[in-house]
This record gives C-alpha cells, structure tokens and sequence, in this order.
C-alpha cells in the first residue's frame, strides 16, 4: 500500500488512488495546498514625477521578493482621479515598470502616474 497522505507544516496533499503521495506529480494529486508564508519587508508611498525610483531593503535577501503595487492617475489640474487595484510582479503592466533585486525594488513610470502605494515581501 502507498502513502495516500501527507500532512506537515508546510503542505496538505492527498494522491489518487495508487499513487505515493511523495513522489506524485501535480496531476496524480487529488488535494494539495502549499503554502509558503510570506513576510513584508518594506511598504510605503511615493510620489513619481517621471523618473526611477528606488526603494532599498537595508538588506540582501536570500532570493528575489513578492511586490504588490497601486497607483492613481492624475487629471490635466493634477487630482488623482483613479485608483488602479493592486498589481503584483508578473502582471502585464504599461502604466509602471518593477525590477526587482534581493536588495532593492525600482519602479519606473511610464504614464502620468503620480502617488504610488507598494509592498515587499519575502517567502519565509
């Protein structure tokens, strides 16, 4: 008889009927919840007039972070007028370009984008 389940702090998984939860691929697996907990780093807002802004951690980290962004847009007399939900690294974005670095976040402008709200996690 294979091992079905498994149970850890990390991971719930149940396989399909003979196959060992262990060595199981995500298509021979009937549950599984992995969760890698998240810490922040750093959050914040700023305001971009049309150039990069760099957002340093103090520190290096052990691989590159999770960032989630929003923005609002302003109108011709300068009011923001819109809110632009959150958006998170890997997003199809034009209105702001992320880099990320183990030590750093640079958001780049690329349209009339003028508070900027953002947060910096890592997985622990």
């Amino acid at each position: 008889m294979v091992a079905r389940v498994l149970l850890s702090s990390n991971a719930f998984k149940v396989s399909k009927p003979g196959f060992n939860v262990l060595t199981a691929t995500r298509d021979e697996l009937l549950i599984s919840y992995e969760h890698r907990p998240a810490k922040i780093v750093v959050a914040g807002t700023v305001a971009l007039a049309g150039s990069v802004v760099t957002v340093n951690f103090g520190r290096t980290l052990s691989a590159l972070p999770i960032v989630y962004w929003q923005f609002g847009f302003a109108d011709l007399s300068g009011g923001v007028v819109s809110r632009v939900p959150y958006w998170y690294v890997g997003a199809a974005v034009v209105y702001v370009d992320c880099r990320r670095f183990t030590n750093r976040v640079e958001f780049r402008p690329n349209a009339d984008v003028r508070d900027f709200h953002y947060i910096v996690a890592e997985a622990i």
